[in-house]
């Protein structure tokens, strides 16, 4: 009759060797929502205005996440400068805010660069551009931060 050694090491050997039966010491990382800096076009006044703009891959502006979450994002630059995103309102690790020659170099052209911080509160931000005049051309999109007073009926 085995043991209960026997059975914990026969347990243990076994998912050494099959991975997916050993219980997770901590959950897997989501995946970053990917916001991508592309050139785009607007009419102003009738005529064709080429302008910025931060979009998730499904053409989403920007992004909305919850309180609690982590802020797990990939900029990827599709236009042909260097660019920077500041994520005006939030808290990150200074390395991470986002200012061109303060907190990091910018994004070059066909680059990307991956952030990841908690959130601690909630309310309406937004993003942009300190990069040149990249933001008078549009280059921003809303930061939305959801906590308890999304919640219908509580404040």
């Amino acid at each position: 009759m085995p043991t209960r050694r026997d059975v914990l090491l026969s347990t243990l050997a076994a998912a050494a060797l099959r991975p997916g039966l050993a219980f997770a010491a901590e959950p897997a990382a989501t995946a970053p929502t990917i916001l991508r800096i592309v050139n785009r076009t607007i009419e102003v006044n009738g005529r064709p205005a080429s302008v910025y703009g931060i979009f998730q891959p499904d053409g989403t502006a920007g992004i909305t996440t919850r309180v609690g979450e982590r802020f797990r994002v990939r900029v990827e630059n599709h236009i042909a400068k260097p660019s920077l995103i500041h994520w005006h309102g939030l808290a990150p690790p200074w390395r991470q805010d986002g200012v061109p020659g303060v907190s990091g170099p910018p994004i070059p052209a066909g680059e990307s660069a991956d952030y990841d911080f908690p959130l601690g509160y909630g309310g309406t931000f937004w993003m942009h551009s300190h990069q040149g005049l990249q933001e008078q051309r549009l280059l921003d999109a809303p930061l939305i931060i959801r906590d308890q007073r999304d919640i219908p009926g509580r404040q």
